[in-house]
């Protein structure tokens, strides 16, 4: 089983170089009047943390309403 784990570490990793190997154009990001330029990987991995970031609060904040409802009012 260990082995599988360690292979397929593997092949993602393998996966996620081959990404920013192929993925070294810029692109443009623009919010109000401040753009910035950045590549395109690393556009992608701030998207992905955001959303990560986003997805746990509402996930957190779900489960404690959730937790705060079934308890009995005093």
């Amino acid at each position: 089983m260990r082995y599988l784990y360690i292979a397929i570490v593997i092949v993602v990793f393998a996966i996620v170089i081959l990404f920013n190997i192929q993925n070294v154009e810029s692109v443009n990001v623009s919010l109000f009047s401040v753009s910035i330029s950045m590549p395109t990987w690393l556009m992608v991995y701030l998207v992905y943390i955001a959303g990560m970031l986003t997805g746990g609060l509402a996930w957190d904040f779900l489960r404690k309403s959730i937790h705060r409802a079934s308890q009995p009012r005093l």
